[in-house]
């Protein structure tokens, strides 16, 4: 994405509505409308098509790999537990269905997969009480595949958009070519299909095939779950998405957990800010992970020199960073910046940044210079607060973009070889979906800037 173009203005005039009864008698004006609607409603059904019903196929596995224990309980326990929390409040106007595989409830390993609760509306409580007497089954073999295809023909006599979610512990041991066979059965029915696949606390092994055969399976996407938050997490944002896909990410499809919707740190990403008298830009050099954890290395530079970062992310939010090197042209690198310990997030995940949400984060540098002679380090301690306002409409030089602020007060206490000395600042910085920060106001000791971006690419 890129610097956006103001998007064309769309008129919705009222118009004048015509009575509907002409010709029809006082007596006979509720018959006559009626015919008229009846009337309508089988000239645009042949039109239009049949209504969406939405429909989701969970899918959980339940096979002996599921007793495995851990901290919180088996396997299965743990997963049953949050799936039937984020199932019961779901929208209770999608059709949904329960399907399990490898409780043992068919003969043939490699086929046993048991429709536990059948499609239907508002069938959300069901499932999570049915969710919650499952125990594990005695099968041989891990039918996940069958299940999905089963699951598929299953979704094949709603009208859609159709959705499968799977929560495994591990991959198929049935079928090799596991991803062809559930795009050729997609294919098949012809319906449009989104596929979440979530390995709980999976094996490496295990969690490259899942992704192996997520990536052949047209529309679906693999998540690794290595704990119940991760799980939780994963869950419910696939819900979320499913259920309200533009609020959810507001337009935004994040790559990794860095990828904040608030704070794209997307490899290639560019953003360049102006203020009275200087200017810098912002630069995504590279990024590792995915949606559950990630890195990404961000550089700073500015007239003189830069700074480099190493921001560590997880589905809990944008949380640390590490600063790298401080950089001076004239001087090479004169400075080697660490973090040694940190707590809280920076950004929490978007869903979280509410009008009145607050969260707080405290961390500790180091930075260690040596200069033409001269050398110290500096072992700053930070705390920070934050809190989020509503979203507001900011005109920008860019344009005017929805956008979050979030107030900050900051603490500081620096120490080095010569003594030490405290700070204090507060900023306003103003966020946009898809974008990042557009502006942001602060003082500081009685030293305030404004800050504005100026251009940006967000790939």
């Amino acid at each position: 994405m890129t610097t956006p173009a103001p998007a064309p203005e769309t008129n919705s005039p009222n118009r004048r509505k015509r009575p509907l009864l002409i010709g029809c008698g006082a007596a006979l004006a509720f018959l006559c409308l009626a015919s008229g609607a009846v009337g309508a409603f089988l000239y645009l059904r042949d039109r239009v098509g049949p209504a969406e019903e939405p429909a989701v196929a969970y899918i959980l596995d339940t096979s002996p790999r599921m007793n495995l224990s851990g901290e919180e309980g088996t396997r299965l326990s743990i997963a049953q537990a949050i799936l039937a929390e984020i199932v019961r409040p779901a929208d209770p106007t999608y059709t949904t269905g329960l399907r399990v595989f490898g409780s043992g409830a068919r003969p043939q390993p490699c086929e046993d997969t048991d429709l536990v609760v059948p499609f239907s509306a508002a069938n959300q409580s069901a499932i999570s009480d049915r969710l919650l007497g499952l125990q594990v089954g005695a099968a041989a073999e891990s039918a996940l595949a069958e299940a999905m295809l089963a699951a598929i023909r299953d979704l094949d006599t709603a009208r859609g958009p159709h959705y499968i979610v799977v929560v495994t512990g591990g991959a198929d041991s049935c079928n090799p070519q596991a991803g062809e066979l559930i795009a050729s059965e997609a294919d098949r029915a012809g319906i449009s299909l989104e596929t979440y696949v979530v390995g709980f606390q999976v094996t490496e092994q295990d969690a490259a095939a899942l992704k192996t055969m997520s990536e052949a399976a047209t529309g679906a996407t693999y998540y690794d779950a290595p704990n119940a938050a991760a799980l939780r997490s994963v869950l419910g944002s696939i819900q979320r998405r499913i259920e309200q896909p533009a609020a959810a990410s507001g337009g935004y499809e994040a790559q990794t957990a860095c990828d904040h919707p608030y704070f794209p740190l997307r490899q290639g990403a560019t953003w360049s800010f102006s203020s009275e008298g200087y200017s810098y830009s912002w630069t995504v050099s590279a990024v590792s992970g995915d949606l559950n954890n990630a890195t990404a290395t961000f550089v700073m530079a500015f007239e003189g020199g830069s700074t480099s970062f190493e921001w560590t992310c997880s589905s809990d939010g944008v949380y640390s960073y590490d600063v790298g090197t401080f950089t001076a042209d004239a001087l090479g690198t004169i400075g080697n910046y660490s973090v040694t310990s940190q707590s809280g997030a920076r950004f929490p995940p978007a869903d979280e940044l509410e009008a009145g949400s607050s969260w707080a984060s405290e961390y500790t540098t180091t930075f260690e210079t040596s200069v033409e002679g001269f050398s110290t380090t500096f072992t700053t301690q930070i705390q920070e607060s934050h809190s989020a306002g509503a979203v507001q409409s900011l005109a920008t030089g860019l344009g005017t973009f929805d956008a979050i602020p979030i107030s900050t007060t900051t603490t500081s206490t620096s120490t080095t070889d010569f003594g030490s000395f405290s700070s204090a600042s507060s900023s306003v910085c103003w966020f946009a979906r898809g974008v990042g920060m557009l502006s942001c106001d602060s003082d500081s000791e009685g030293f305030s800037s404004h800050v504005e971006l100026v251009s940006y690419s967000v790939p």
